[in-house]
């Protein structure tokens, strides 16, 4: 297979010696690789059936002198990734609930957990004996710290400006088919609960990713800017969602946008139902899989005052036949578009253009390869044309994700802008306009 990520299923690992030969291993679908402590196996995570998109992962031991091979299969319903082999085991990470968690596998299956829910690992390295553990971590109350053998060893926090902290809450509701969604409400530290407020919905990507409980801060969407202006933001855990197990990922599985849909909805009316958002003053906001299912959002409804579509897909068709992920579409719509064109339409928001009424702040990357931007220009268009407020931002040579500080800045600096002025009534014109300082910085930096 060649490095093109349509052959992501084809992958193939293969052993050079020193001689530069190479001898093939008998893996399928491999994904993240440890050596033993003395080097004589390999360790490789696997799909624990056939699925490679779906499955939760397995430890395949491969011994290097006859190829032989064992399986360790994780006795919890939990996907996940190796960080090292030690003579204390495997260390491994997954994603669970809000959170990135780090345990001990052993052969048998089992894991023994090393941190709890309110800790998360962004990174962590072992020595070789296990015996002393690094890692980057995050809790409830703190932000990402350096920890060795469990004690803190910097004080990031302290260098940081002063600034209001926000509040995280976990919280869980049901979604219109019944289905429990979980998710994170990002509040102000001296929330007022008799009160009504504006709530802004910030939807993940992946979609095989997760909202985090942890004080961790989003690097496009101004969480902490609009909290302090008393804005709500709720992170839901959609349908499709990593830390739920193999069966919730599974559940968006030709069900894209609609199901998507009922479950930020009934998240949204779940706050309502509570008494302090209100129904009048709500948004909604993403980047890749966030932004396409913003974008739905903004055409099969009318329930958002305000829209932000970052990297979205607009039309499935258009995407499947520009994108450098064909096996995307084939995973979660089941076939391509000539064959089943009702999938296809159905999930798309231009489906559901003529419904739209949702003014919509279209940011995409000028170079993305994986989105591309026919997505964009084919939302803007049809929006224009519909009479409803939008914006579109293409930022020249960015790919799928901003990779620059400056881009990150004018990403974050407008949708603050779109939401302040639709939620709260500020100017648009002014604040949304990027200052020269900031576009040099976003053009060079």
């Amino acid at each position: 297979p060649t490095s093109d990520v349509n052959d992501f299923d084809k992958a193939k690992v293969f052993l050079m010696n020193a001689d530069r030969k190479l001898k093939e291993l008998p893996l399928t679908h491999p994904r993240g690789f440890a050596f033993s402590p003395d080097s004589k196996k390999l360790a490789v995570v696997v799909p624990e059936e056939e699925d490679p998109w779906m499955d939760n992962g397995a430890v395949e031991i491969v011994d290097l002198s006859d190829l032989s091979k064992k399986r360790v299969v994780v006795k919890h319903d939990l996907n996940i990734e190796l960080v090292s082999w030690t003579e204390k085991g495997f260390f491994v990470s997954w994603i669970e609930d809000c959170t990135i968690s780090l345990g001990l596998l052993g052969e048998k299956g089992t894991i023994s957990r090393l941190t709890n829910e309110d800790q998360l690992v962004m990174a962590s390295s072992t020595t070789p004996n296990g015996e002393h553990l690094a890692m980057a971590m995050a809790t409830d109350d703190e932000p990402v710290e350096i920890y060795l053998d469990g004690k803190k060893l910097t004080d990031i926090a302290s260098l940081q400006p002063k600034r209001e902290r926000v509040r995280k809450e976990r919280l869980s509701w049901k979604s219109n088919d019944g289905t429990e969604i979980h998710g994170v409400l990002n509040l102000p530290a001296d929330f007022d609960s008799m009160k009504k407020h504006p709530l802004v919905v910030l939807v993940h990507g992946g979609p095989t990713w997760t909202a985090l409980a942890a004080r961790v801060t989003s690097s496009y969407y101004p969480i902490e800017q609009l909290v302090s202006k008393g804005v709500l933001v709720l992170e839901p855990n959609y349908r499709g969602s990593e830390g739920y197990g193999r069966d919730f990922r599974k559940l968006n599985y030709r069900n894209l946008g609609i199901g998507d849909y009922e479950d930020v909805i009934s998240g949204v009316d779940h706050l309502i139902e509570k008494g302090f958002v209100d129904e009048d003053l709500t948004g909604v906001m993403g980047w890749s899989q966030g932004g396409y299912i913003s974008a739905f959002c903004a055409t099969y409804g009318k329930r958002f005052k305000a829209a932000s579509v970052g990297a979205g897909i607009s039309n499935w068709m258009t995407y499947h036949v520009n994108t450098d992920i064909h096996e995307f579409c084939h995973r979660y719509l089941g076939d391509n578009p000539w064959k089943d064109p009702q999938i296809y339409e159905q999930t798309s928001p231009m489906t559901y253009i003529k419904n739209a009424s949702t003014p919509t702040l279209i940011q995409h990357g000028g170079s993305d390869t994986r989105v591309p931007p026919p997505n964009a220009f084919e939302l803007y268009q049809g929006l224009r044309e519909m009479n409803v407020p939008v914006r579109l931002v293409i930022y020249k040579g960015m790919g799928h994700g901003a990779d620059k500080p400056g881009l990150h800045r004018a990403i974050m600096i407008q949708n603050l802008a779109w939401f302040s002025h639709y939620l709260l009534g500020e100017p648009l014109e002014e604040s949304f306009k990027l200052k020269r300082v900031d576009r040099e910085k976003t053009e060079k930096s």
